[in-house]
C-alpha cells in the first residue's frame, strides 16, 4: 500500500512538474550585449582627469553589484570548480535538471534527508527582481 502511494505521489508530482514547466517556460532570452548594456554597478566612482579613481561610493543599497568581469578574465579552473560544485550536469540540461528534480522528489517521498535540485540557471533566476522574471504573472496564478 505504501509503495503504491509513493509511486502515485511520484507520478502525480511529475505530471504537475511538467505542467508547471510548460506554463512557466521562459520567453525570448535577451542576448549578452543587451544584458551587459543594462547592467549598472552599485557604486559610483569619481575619476580624475587622467581616469584614476579618486573615490568610490556605494550609491545603490538594494543590492551589491561589483564591476563587470568578462568570462575570459576568470580562470578556467575556477569556472570548472564552480560548475562542478553547483551543477554537475550543467552542460547536459537547459536550465532544469530533471534527473536531480526526480532524485530529490524520490528522496523526499521516502522520508530521506531533504536534498536540493536547483541548477546554476535556477539560482541566478532568483536574483532577478520579481517584475523582470519571465511569466511571473502565470506563476502567481498557480
Amino acid at each position: 500500500m505504501i509503495k503504491r502511494l509513493a509511486i502515485a505521489a511520484v507520478v502525480s508530482s511529475t505530471l504537475v512538474g511538467i505542467l508547471l514547466f510548460i506554463l512557466t517556460a521562459p520567453g525570448k532570452t535577451p542576448d549578452f550585449a543587451a544584458i551587459q548594456s543594462r547592467w549598472r554597478p552599485s557604486q559610483s566612482t569619481l575619476l580624475d582627469r587622467n581616469g584614476l579613481v579618486l573615490h568610490a561610493l556605494r550609491t545603490d543599497f538594494h543590492g551589491q553589484r561589483g564591476t563587470w568581469t568578462g568570462l575570459d578574465a576568470v580562470s578556467p579552473v575556477l569556472q570548472n570548480t564552480f560548475i562542478t560544485a553547483e551543477d554537475k550536469r550543467f552542460y547536459r540540461h537547459h536550465g532544469v535538471d530533471g534527473k536531480a528534480v526526480m532524485a530529490a522528489l524520490w528522496s523526499n517521498v521516502r522520508g530521506k534527508p531533504l536534498r536540493g535540485a536547483s541548477t546554476i540557471s535556477m539560482q541566478l533566476a532568483t536574483l532577478l527582481p520579481r517584475q523582470k522574471r519571465h511569466n511571473h504573472k502565470k506563476r502567481n496564478l498557480l
